[in-house]
């Protein structure tokens, strides 16, 4: 009994694979015009061509060089097939090769090297206002857990407090202003906030406008580790000179204040913690998961706490 071999699915197509790869290099055109050029010239096909020059092995002659021939840049495996092809001369590949050896040498030596024509600065140099930073602790630059813009941050904070308020030690301050003084953008500021108050630095609360469902600023309130061991109990009072004042004088609203403050916005049935501001704003979220989820309260994570 003759037993007959039935070949495989796997085996047919790897057959037909074959079958095609061999179609299309016998109808490749770059085939066809090497067979030309090389039956004019009488050069031997290699029998490892197959089209594409960037895999042709014994490759020697594909036909003079072209009138229209941009030479590749030198490295560049279209520059090697010009050289094997014979369309770039081997004086011009020696002086290629000098070149880019001297250009790479000479990239080597200077790239460490400043711009002497360096252009300006596009924003300019800050105004001179006469502020300083006042002496802070050694655990905010030493503090692990922050990074360098929540500390420039702190400065920032704490050379605003020590002008307009250092006897309270708080500042009324908008994310906005310290976008611009930082020059950050505003979810990049809310999170040096997050750290400075997680980390125990700072202690913010939220004042809520009386006139609309919206934040109208922040108190930020300056803690303990945040100053030197000479000034946790307090900052030099301001020297001034004191001026005799007007007996008949109206006293300066809060439109002609010298400093930026929220006092006719403070009431305590408006000044919030961050903890309860977030309570207060998803509200009407939670509402919602409460009458069709009413595990949807679980799942929402709070803020981090002080």
């Amino acid at each position: 009994m003759l037993k007959t071999y039935i070949p495989s699915e796997s085996e047919l197509m790897d057959e037909a694979r074959a079958a095609l790869r061999r179609q299309a290099r016998l109808a490749s055109p770059r085939l066809r015009q090497f067979k030309r050029a090389a039956a004019l010239h009488g050069v031997p096909v290699p029998p490892e061509f197959s089209g594409a020059p960037g895999r042709a092995g014994n490759l020697t002659y594909i036909g003079p060089r072209p009138d229209a021939f941009d030479k590749p840049r030198y490295g560049t495996p279209a520059y090697a097939i010009a050289v094997k092809v014979g369309w770039i001369t081997a004086e011009e590949e020696k002086a290629d090769r000098l070149a880019w050896e001297a250009r790479r040498q000479r990239s080597l030596q200077t790239c460490h090297r400043y711009r002497l024509d360096d252009e300006p600065h596009a924003k300019g140099a800050p105004r001179e206002t006469g502020g300083y930073v006042p002496q802070l602790s050694a655990r905010l630059e030493n503090d692990p857990n922050l990074t360098d813009g929540a500390r420039r941050c702190a400065r920032k904070i704490a050379e605003l407090t020590y002008r307009q308020n250092r006897e309270e030690r708080s500042l009324d301050v908008t994310v906005t202003y310290l976008m611009k003084a930082l020059d950050r953008s505003r979810r990049t500021v809310q999170r040096y906030l997050r750290m400075l108050e997680r980390e125990g630095y700072i202690w913010a609360e939220v004042i809520a406008s009386q006139f609309s469902r919206m934040c109208a600023g922040l108190v930020v309130h300056l803690c303990g580790p945040l100053f030197a061991r000479h000034h946790r109990k307090g900052w030099p009072p301001k020297k001034t000179a004191r001026k005799q004042a007007n007996p008949g004088a109206s006293k300066e609203s809060h439109i002609q204040e010298k400093y930026f403050s929220l006092d006719h916005y403070k009431d305590k049935n408006h000044i919030f913690s961050v903890q309860h501001w977030f309570l207060k704003c998803s509200n009407g979220v939670f509402k919602a998961f409460m009458k069709t989820d009413p595990l949807g309260l679980m799942k929402t994570t709070p803020p981090l706490a002080a």
